[in-house]
């Protein structure tokens, strides 16, 4: 049986992205990924960037490079994934808040 997680959003992903796991359990199927990290610009350099290509475990994603802070999204999403990330934040209710 395959997890249906819909629009995803993944904050403070790294180079490594915290949601493969996740992407990998149960065959999950997404609508949409989209990975945001303010370094994401310097993690593409990295050899072993997972998403280096625009896949994230053949899930194709929408990189974004930027803090939690400065999100403005006006879509919603029906899988959030932050891990590790608040205390990295000098305003982390604006990052909740977004």
């Amino acid at each position: 049986r395959s997890l249906d997680l819909g629009d995803v959003l993944e904050i403070g992903s790294g180079p490594f992205a915290q949601l493969l796991p996740l992407l990998r359990m149960a065959e999950a199927r997404t609508h949409s990924v989209t990975l945001v990290d303010p370094l994401m610009i310097k993690y593409m350099q990295m050899p072993r960037c997972r998403y280096r290509h625009g896949r994230l475990d053949g899930h194709p994603v929408q990189l974004v490079a930027s803090g939690g802070e400065d999100l403005d999204f006006h879509d919603a999403f029906d899988t959030v994934v932050m891990m590790n990330v608040l205390e990295h934040c000098l305003h982390g209710l604006r990052v909740l808040q977004n």
